[in-house]
């Protein structure tokens, strides 16, 4: 049997709790919003995603797929549980390695590590890192600087595991609470659906923030269209104490602030049903509210602290 070229970014496991009556996925592609419907194992996917291409040209397009598919096999039964509180450490652990994979091998990281590492090669504060690399490593960023896109490509993949180590650090830090959908309003999720931010509350007011160390940070991750993982590193909440494995309410603000926000994370497709969700306010640019300038001062900022006070007010009242 040849191995796998077709490598998923967002798992088929994770997909087909997304899907429509009819057991597709409805899919929008940001780039010139093309709608479709398909099995969950047609989108997601992208052409040798995971193959690393070492500089003797030998190829490895198995090694992380195998790794990856570890945790896929185990989704469907630890989800379960989480739909009814309350829910074992095991559980939570389990969601804590799953959102630090699915974070390292989002198509978004992927682009972002790559050029990033080669702007931090150039400060002369990190050229004594060159040093330390391989020869293999070394003649890869050779490649990469001179605009080798596969090359550049290939960074980003191997520094993705740093991403991955870097989430789990902050996800430990947390405690967590699995809010369950009621109404009609069901979760959205996209190619990029692990959303992490530093937060700053003051008041009534919360505003996001880089998530740094020392500073607040919160998770909201769609693990279906009726589950939310919510985790918070406050042990208190300004209105509450948190309700650690007990049931609470992902009410249908809860749904269309969280929507929003993961839309907005999205590197290159959504997963959602546009007339359904037509609040996502999608234009002919992609996934943006028709006034971009309002997105960029502070429009997500809005939705993370309403869907934050919402959340908030879930907790309070299931305690």
């Amino acid at each position: 049997m040849s191995d796998p070229k077709r490598h998923h970014h967002t798992p088929e496991a994770y997909l087909k709790h997304f899907v429509e009556d009819d057991g597709c996925v409805s899919c929008v592609n940001l780039n010139g919003l093309k709608r479709f419907q398909t099995a969950p194992k047609n989108v997601g996917v992208i052409g040798h995603f995971n193959t690393v291409k070492f500089e003797d040209g030998s190829v490895d397009q198995t090694t992380l797929e195998q790794f990856y598919s570890t945790f896929e096999t185990q989704y469907n039964d630890w989800l379960e549980e989480a739909k009814t509180p309350p829910v074992s450490q095991r559980a939570v652990e389990f969601f804590i390695q799953f959102a630090s994979i699915q974070r390292m091998r989002s198509p978004g990281a992927r682009k972002i590590l790559g050029p990033l590492t080669l702007l931090l090669l150039k400060d002369p504060k990190y050229r004594e890192l060159q040093s330390e690399l391989t020869e293999e490593e070394a003649a890869l960023v050779s490649r990469a600087q001179c605009n080798d896109s596969e090359a550049i490509d290939q960074i980003g993949m191997r520094l993705s595991g740093q991403l991955g180590i870097a989430t789990a650090s902050q996800l430990d830090e947390m405690e967590f609470v699995f809010l369950v959908t009621s109404g009609t309003k069901q979760l959205i999720t996209c190619d990029n659906p692990v959303f992490i931010c530093g937060l700053q509350v003051s008041g009534k007011k919360a505003s996001i923030t880089l998530p740094v160390p020392n500073q607040r940070k919160i998770l909201l991750f769609p693990l279906s269209k009726s589950v939310l993982l919510y985790g918070d590193t406050a042990t208190k909440s300004e209105i509450g104490f948190h309700t650690y494995n007990k049931r609470a309410t992902c009410t249908s603000g809860i749904s269309k602030r969280v929507n929003q926000i993961l839309s907005a994370q999205a590197t290159d497709q959504i997963y959602a049903d546009l007339e359904r969700h037509s609040y996502l306010h999608l234009n002919a640019k992609g996934l943006r509210p028709a006034n971009l300038q309002q997105f960029e001062n502070g429009l997500l900022s809005k939705w993370v602290n309403e869907a934050f006070r919402l959340i908030q007010h879930q907790l309070y009242a299931a305690h």
